[in-house]
């Protein structure tokens, strides 16, 4: 059980850090290759709809 709860913490944790780096790049360079946004529209939106929401990302990845 403790192993399970460790886990699951490590993998939010990791989650979290992902998503604020690499990922979180690509996201903003999607937004502006594909939506032609500017590149600081692009980083507002990914603040205000992913950063703002990262604690809601990993309850609604463990419903799924």
């Amino acid at each position: 059980m403790l192993l399970i709860t460790v886990a699951a913490a490590v993998t939010v944790y990791l989650l979290r850090y992902i998503l604020r780096g690499q990922i979180g790049d690509r996201i903003v360079r999607f937004l502006v290759n594909a939506f032609h946004f500017e590149n600081s529209a692009a980083k507002e939106i990914y603040q205000l709809v992913i950063r703002n929401n990262m604690d809601m990302i990993p309850f609604f990845l463990s419903l799924s």
